[in-house]
């Protein structure tokens, strides 16, 4: 099934907002960071070599005590990591999850906005052929990219989306689905 992630779009304003599309490896509640540093440490986590470029998110860490997502760029023993990017907060204490990216090599993706799911016209559609939504590759990061002036033009309130990832195979994938709520632009 389709994981739910609700959007909220700022009429008028671009979007970029990036989702993993990864599976879990393991995660742990013991992790550690200074503040500005690329050093972690993890009692429990057992770091080994191939735990080097698994993408990792540490709560807390990042901008505005939000999630620091980054990858792992060496590890120095099993308690202790180096990371391509270094923390906005200090952390003690806090989640600790590493994921194995899923490759997006040869995947297409498509989303359509639509006011109710049983509409026959969509309000906005995103593909990777059009720009709307940028794969990542190697990485498995998948991008929803929305420009100020496709924004400005939604007039709906409330609206419903998912989204479809179709690798080399074929099979469909409904990946993420949702509400997305428009917050009216009111300073033109």
């Amino acid at each position: 099934p389709a994981a739910e992630f609700n959007l909220t779009i700022e009429q008028g304003a671009a979007l970029d907002q990036p989702f993993l599309y990864a599976d879990p490896y393991r995660m742990v509640a013991d992790a550690a960071m200074a503040l500005t540093s690329t050093t972690l440490t993890s009692n429990t986590a057992k770091f080994t070599a191939a735990d080097v470029g698994k993408t990792v998110r540490v709560r807390g860490a990042g901008a505005s005590r939000g999630i620091l997502t980054t990858t792992i760029s060496s590890v120095t023993n099993a308690t202790t990591v180096v990371l391509a990017a270094a923390s906005s907060f200090a952390v003690s204490g806090t989640n600790l999850e590493i994921y194995i990216p899923i490759d997006l090599t040869g995947y297409t993706a498509r989303m359509q906005i639509r006011g109710s799911a049983e509409d026959s016209s969509f309000l906005l559609e995103l593909t990777n052929a059009n720009g709307g939504i940028t794969l990542g590759g190697t990485t498995g990061f998948v991008t929803i990219v929305i420009s100020a002036a496709a924004t400005a033009a939604l007039s709906a309130v409330r609206a419903v989306y998912d989204l479809e990832l179709v690798p080399a195979n074929g099979k469909t994938i409904r990946w993420l689905k949702g509400t997305v709520t428009i917050s009216r632009e009111v300073t033109r």
